[in-house]
């Protein structure tokens, strides 16, 4: 992986100018070994939001829940993907709605599905 000083000096600035042109913007952020550089992409304010990815064997996504919420403290939305839907549930606890994206793993029968998604509309209407 590349240094923290590294990164600012070489990669940040291409990110800055590529996210300056954007209307919206997504940074993936993949593996714990990355974390090392969130604090410097969430400083970019053209920056929209964060897909944190925590990599394979790191999960669930409950293990990372101050990351999600050091996202959102920043103002990013964040992808949240998660093991499954129960994983999902359990980290959303923690956050607030506004600019959360569910990406769950799995698959599910239609009515799973569909419990999922209301769900998450009671969740992010406060019930």
């Amino acid at each position: 992986m590349i240094s923290p000083a590294m990164f600012q000096a070489t990669i940040l600035p291409a990110i800055e100018e590529e996210v300056r042109y954007l209307d919206h913007s997504i940074f993936h952020l993949d593996g714990p070994g990355a974390l090392k550089h969130l604090d410097a992409l969430l400083a970019l304010s053209e920056l929209d939001g964060i897909q944190w990815v925590y990599g394979a064997g790191q999960g669930p996504a409950r293990k990372w829940i101050d990351v999600y919420k050091r996202i959102q403290a920043a103002g990013k939305c964040v992808q949240l993907m998660a093991d499954d839907l129960v994983d999902a549930k359990a980290v959303a606890e923690h956050l607030r709605p506004e600019g959360v994206w569910f990406t769950p793993g799995g698959s599910y029968p239609r009515g799973e599905a569909e419990d999922f998604i209301a769900w998450t509309s009671r969740w992010a209407a406060g019930k």
